[in-house]
């Protein structure tokens, strides 16, 4: 409690030891210095129990250590206030999710040469929200092995929700090192990928065991995502080629916020309501109500999957209106309408197997 803190010691108001009045909720994320831990006194009495806990806690926060293992919580909203304000403040890095947050406190509590491993969600590998904690994974430490375990690891979870990864960093630098990496991402079970673990560790199999893996690789990707299968010539053309938004207007598409209300097949609406002639230059008033919508869908190449149409009448009225209802502005998801029913290459925001699905799309497509 504050008072026992408070007869522990003199500290500044911005000291971290009052945070330890959370520590059932920060846990030990609470860092704790060894001049602090030194400083802290026990009296005799009723405070100096509560000191004493404090000092205990404060001893094994403030030390280092040679090897750290955990299995850290995936919290990735749902925080308390205390909680919430001390990740903004203490860890900006990887304030987004706990399991990351854990990853940048393991390294903290590792002597120099030391390694922390934990099974951890994969999202840190390649998400943006993490891009400044992989960067410091990526420059200052080294990934000695990691096993990206994917979707299906834990038999009583299902779904492709929780992807996971194991692995074994090191408090080094991963100059002049290779790392291993096992991808058994497509096991459907535990026990599959225990055993394609087993064998690819055993035989080196190939497309699952990854063994001469640069880490050094890594940072000529852009956000440097954790991409151990891609080939050497992969990584050369990132370091030598042009990015694409140096050679185009990249612009991200919008979303109706009601699929079911805006959004129809082709067919299901009437010809004379619709209009695929509309060019991004037109100044005319359109009386049509409905229009080609080049929507995500399943992955398809070149050509293809407007199959939709979009109640865009009187310039998207209705859409608009229902963003600006949720949102208090429709700009938050009718995105980049300047560049609507221009001709277009475009390509999913998501997709599987590692595969680019980009395509033409005609004039007149929102």
């Amino acid at each position: 409690d504050r008072d026992s803190i408070d007869a522990s010691g003199s500290w500044g108001q911005k000291s971290l030891m009052w945070q330890f009045e959370n520590i059932d909720t920060i846990g030990s994320l609470l860092k704790v210095t060894p001049e602090e831990c030194a400083a802290i006194r026990v009296d005799s009495g009723l405070f100096g129990v509560n000191q004493q806990i404090l000092k205990t806690q404060a001893e094994y926060l403030s030390r280092k250590y040679h090897c750290v293992i955990t299995n850290p919580p995936y919290l990735g909203k749902g925080f308390g206030d205390a909680l919430k304000n001390y990740l903004i403040s203490e860890y900006p890095d990887s304030k987004y999710d706990t399991m990351a947050t854990f990853m940048e406190r393991c390294y903290q509590l590792c002597v120099e040469e030391g390694k922390y491993g934990m099974i951890n969600m994969h999202s840190w590998m390649f998400l943006t929200s993490f891009d400044r904690l992989r960067q410091n994974i990526v420059k200052n430490q080294f990934i000695n092995s990691l096993l990206h375990l994917g979707p299906h690891t834990f038999d009583e979870l299902s779904g492709e929700v929780v992807q996971n990864a194991a692995f074994i960093i090191s408090k080094s630098s991963a100059k002049d090192k290779c790392g291993v990496y096992f991808r058994l991402v497509d096991g459907k079970n535990c026990s599959s990928k225990e055993q394609a673990f087993l064998m690819a560790n055993k035989e080196h199999t190939n497309q699952i065991y990854f063994s001469k893996v640069k880490q050094e690789n890594f940072q000529k990707i852009s956000n440097m995502p954790i991409g151990y299968w891609l080939s050497d010539k992969f990584f050369e053309i990132f370091s030598t080629c042009k990015k694409l938004s140096e050679c185009v207007d990249t612009k991200l598409g919008m979303s109706t916020n009601d699929n079911g209300r805006f959004l129809r097949l082709w067919h299901e609406v009437s010809t004379n309501d619709s209009c695929y002639t509309r060019k991004n230059s037109d100044s005319k008033e359109f009386t049509e109500k409905w229009f080609p919508y080049s929507k995500g869908g399943g992955a398809k190449k070149w050509y293809g999957g407007v199959t939709e149409v979009i109640n865009w009448e009187n310039d998207g009225q209705e859409v608009k209106q229902l963003a600006s209802d949720l949102y208090g502005s429709y700009t938050r998801t009718c995105k980049n309408s300047q560049h609507f029913f221009r001709e277009a290459i475009s390509w999913n925001l998501i997709s599987s197997g590692g595969k680019n699905s980009f395509r033409y799309i005609p004039e007149g497509c929102v």
